[in-house]
């Protein structure tokens, strides 16, 4: 397991911006590590403003993880068909 619930615990304790939805994926590969995914159908009805509080989030949680000696990643996920890059 790489995703240890010590390091659960710290990231649970960061309130989640904008009804924010992000999934943290552990790749056990060598060396293993964390991706941290989100999906363009809820980031392209979000204001400009909540989508910065959205990465500012995901930096805290990425910080969290890589104190612990985990590599992170991030992953968006294009899941609206004709769907623009971020």
């Amino acid at each position: 397991m790489i995703y240890t619930p010590k390091m659960k615990r710290d990231v649970h304790s960061i309130p989640v911006p904008a009804d924010f939805v992000m999934d943290i994926v552990e790749y056990d590969f060598n060396p293993p590590y964390i991706a941290l995914r989100f999906y363009e159908s809820h980031w392209r009805h979000m204001s400009d403003l909540e989508r910065i509080k959205c990465v500012e989030y995901m930096m805290k949680v990425k910080k969290i993880i890589e104190s612990y000696g985990v590599s992170v990643t991030t992953d968006p996920v294009y899941d609206v068909p004709g769907g623009q890059q971020l």
